[in-house]
């Protein structure tokens, strides 16, 4: 063990309460995941309102850049 490692404390030993907070807290990180809804969108409202879902305009379907393009190339 080198000086680095005493001086982050390294070298004293862990409580079993600081153990155990420890593993509740990454078990209960754990679970986190678990309780959130699946297949629904996180934000609901008006935040969550986007056109191309609704009008099927999403990819890289052949014409999704032209106006883009256009419009960096200096086109109207």
């Amino acid at each position: 063990m080198n000086s680095r490692d005493r001086r982050l404390g390294m070298n004293r030993a862990i409580s079993r309460r600081d153990f155990l907070n420890g593993v509740s807290v990454a078990i209960g990180a754990s679970l986190l995941p678990a309780c959130a809804k699946t297949g629904e969108p996180i934000v609901e409202g008006p935040s969550a309102y986007y056109p191309p879902d609704e009008t099927g305009m999403r990819g890289t379907h052949p014409g999704s850049f032209e106006v883009a393009h256009g419009t960096v190339q200096g086109r109207r």
